[in-house]
């Protein structure tokens, strides 16, 4: 089985997910605290072709002996991002978002995570929010809630509950996150748009 970049444009991104159902169980992860933290802005943001913030407290965390605010392409201070120099209230509230996903030229931040490890989600969807309101106005963003799959029930009715008017929020499975992990490892997946990484996330109504 080889999936290289023509196959590729021949499978829509719903098709490749359910071939990597299939492929998963050659290539297991269980991605655990800190390890899920470091492994999916490193070896898939980056990969992917984005320019990955995590929050403050932890880019003390180490991944194979480095701290991850250090790795290139990572984002160290949001306050040195073009996007939001004109905005040091966004910056502020911003910093303890667990992922925030800059294009690599930083003209738009598609992607905005609270990674949940817990029963809670409604303090990330605050932070989030609160950010939102300070932030700029950008098109294409999406606002991730990053859960185990057991959660996806608790997260939809919270996040409708929660649910900020204009906020347009989506879910992301903690074994979507595995099957990314898996597909970037086997083959020179990088740079396919915001559309592609949209399709392993479910949007909440």
């Amino acid at each position: 089985y080889l999936l290289n970049q023509q196959y590729m444009r021949l499978l829509s991104f719903q098709t490749l997910r359910r071939k990597l159902l299939q492929l998963n169980s050659t290539y297991p992860l269980k991605l655990e605290g800190g390890m899920r933290k470091s492994k999916f802005p490193l070896q898939i943001g980056v990969k992917l072709g984005y320019s990955p913030y995590v929050a403050a407290n932890d880019q003390s965390i180490k991944y194979k002996g480095e701290l991850l605010g250090n790795f290139p392409g990572m984002v160290k201070d949001l306050r040195n991002t073009p996007i939001l120099k004109a905005f040091p209230d966004a910056s502020s509230a911003g910093r303890l978002i667990d992922c925030i996903w800059f294009s690599e030229d930083n003209t738009a931040m598609p992607f905005v995570m609270e990674i949940e490890h817990s029963t809670g989600v409604d303090s990330g969807i605050g932070r989030m929010d609160i950010f939102r309101k300070k932030a700029p106005k950008l098109a294409g963003m999406h606002w991730v809630i990053v859960a185990d799959d057991a959660q996806r029930n608790f997260v939809f009715s919270h996040s409708k509950k929660e649910k900020r008017d204009g906020m347009k929020m989506w879910y992301l499975p903690y074994s979507h996150v595995e099957e990314l992990y898996s597909l970037i490892n086997r083959y020179d997946i990088q740079e396919v748009g915001d559309k592609f990484f949209e399709a392993f996330m479910e949007q909440i109504p």
